[in-house]
């Protein structure tokens, strides 16, 4: 009877262990070098979820909180797991028309866990792990009609401290309309705090336990602001910061609101044994939609010149531009820029002037808009050109028409939502009338390229217009031997 029962407990035993849910996992790139570890487990008498990664033998990223807290509900914390998907292998070729490289794949493994909240409330991890590194993201899954709000995104960056750190500080100047333009802090303290009390910017650099990892944010489709980072995770680890209150563009608040389904943006993480493989990567492009626009063959990138720089009152000047069509035809560059003030140009011609001329020479023109970020009620209709929604498109088919190529669209000034939702409509709205696209005084790149790939360039970088001032040339050799491994990994610049 004795043994009888012994038998019965065992097998109640084995029993029990079969149906305890995992709460560890991993997914491993195609190489078998970069492994992304996810964690489930109990900690500080609650179950918290995190994740780390290793590069072949090392630690590249230490254990970091996930999670987020939509409508005042904690997704992540005391999250019970439910299942995970299949490991996918996914392997897509495409081609971008700018950039560093034109014919690309997508090469990665993708596996989605799901976890349930306290509440009963499902949500995804959606993971990709790549031969040059990792990234993740949220899935909100349902559709009920509401509209819901992120409070908080616990993402946490444990990144080793044994290292130095190349990040540019959170552009936070007099006028609070942050445009990406600091100088990057260059072999600092990892986790040193930046000191201005706003934060750092994407994308993040760091040389740690023997490898280069760069950590950035990719894909934005308007229902999420862009965010930034601070030191406020466990241990001064880097944490995700939303768009800072008193940007002044425009009051919303903050926090992301969207209806569901929701996906938030990817946290990417890229890692490699030298800077050539950071500086090659092209994952912030494969996290992103395949291109909308059908017919490309009238995207062409090109060189251009540009008169605003020496004196930014010839674009008012119908002679002064003609001069600078003759100069590109000269040179044999593709385009020339009239940059602000345009539309009051005299001297004997019009803008529209300038393209006849232009065209004779084969010279494609551009022209400089305000994003009308902020202006969105502006009794003046010139100044919400781009902002509001039929004034755009109908001022697009009018450019579009007279042969305009492409434009510059300048002073966004803030990462809200409400702003970042202007970018993929005015690029759509660009690509429908074959208008190639410019942002300046823009967010960082997060990977538009490839969904529009009318987009060929973005500021977000202190460029050559800032070398008017003795002080900034005495950083230009620094700054330039700099931000090629650092803001230029992301995107392409315009450096005007």
């Amino acid at each position: 009877m004795k043994k009888l029962l012994n038998t019965a407990l065992l097998l109640f035993a084995v029993l029990m262990t079969s149906c305890t849910a995992p709460n560890a996992w991993e997914l491993v790139s195609k190489d078998s070098n970069v492994r992304f570890a996810l964690e489930n487990k109990q900690e500080n008498g609650s179950t918290m979820l995190s994740y780390s990664v290793f590069y072949k033998d090392g630690v590249a990223m230490e254990k970091s909180l996930l999670g987020l807290v939509m409508d005042n509900c904690e997704y992540g914390k005391d999250a019970q797991f439910v299942s995970a998907s299949a490991v996918k292998d996914i392997s897509n070729a495409y081609q971008l028309k700018s950039g560093k490289k034109m014919n690309t794949t997508d090469e990665c493994r993708e596996q989605t866990f799901t976890f349930r909240t306290k509440e009963n409330k499902q949500f995804n991890l959606i993971v990709r792990v790549y031969n040059d590194g990792v990234a993740f993201r949220y899935e909100l899954p349902g559709e009920d009609g509401q509209m819901h709000t992120i409070q908080a995104e616990h993402t946490e960056f444990a990144v080793p401290v044994n290292g130095k750190a190349w990040i540019h500080p959170y552009d936070w100047n007099d006028r609070h309309k942050p445009s990406y333009e600091q100088y990057c802090r260059s072999e600092i303290d990892i986790r040193s705090e930046c000191g201005h009390g706003r934060g750092w910017a994407f994308p993040m650099l760091f040389n740690t336990n023997g490898v280069w990892m760069m950590i950035t944010e990719a894909h934005l489709d308007g229902s999420y602001p862009a965010t930034h980072i601070d030191n406020a995770g466990t241990d001064k680890a880097y944490k995700i910061r939303f768009p800072e209150a008193d940007e002044p563009i425009v009051p919303d608040a903050v926090e992301p609101v969207s209806g569901l389904p929701w996906f938030t943006p990817w946290r990417a993480i890229i890692i490699g044994d030298d800077l050539n493989t950071i500086f090659q990567t092209q994952m912030i492009s494969h996290l992103n939609p395949a291109s909308v626009v059908n017919d490309e063959s009238w995207i062409k990138a090109g060189r251009a010149s540009w008169s605003w720089w020496s004196n930014g009152g010839t674009p008012r000047d119908y002679k002064a531009q003609l001069k600078y069509v003759d100069l590109s035809a000269e040179m044999g560059w593709e385009y020339m820029l009239i940059d602000a003030g345009w539309q009051n140009m005299g001297n004997g011609g019009t803008m529209e002037d300038v393209v006849k001329y232009a065209q004779q020479k084969g010279v494609g023109v551009w022209l400089w808009y305000h994003s009308g970020a902020g202006r969105e009620k502006d009794s003046v209709s010139t100044h919400r050109l781009m902002s509001d929604p039929e004034l755009r498109r109908a001022e697009m088919k009018r450019i579009s028409e007279v042969g305009v190529k492409g434009i510059k669209v300048d002073f966004f000034d803030t990462d809200k939502q409400r702003i970042i939702q202007l970018y993929p409509a005015l690029l759509k709205d660009a690509a429908d009338n074959h208008l190639l696209v410019d942002l300046h005084g823009a967010t960082l790149p997060r990977g538009f390229e490839r969904t529009y790939p009318n987009m060929l360039t973005t500021e977000a970088i202190r460029g050559a217009e800032t070398l008017g001032r003795q002080e900034r040339c005495d950083q230009a050799a620094k700054h330039n031997a700099t931000v090629p491994f650092t803001r230029n990994v992301v995107g392409s610049m315009d450096y005007t």
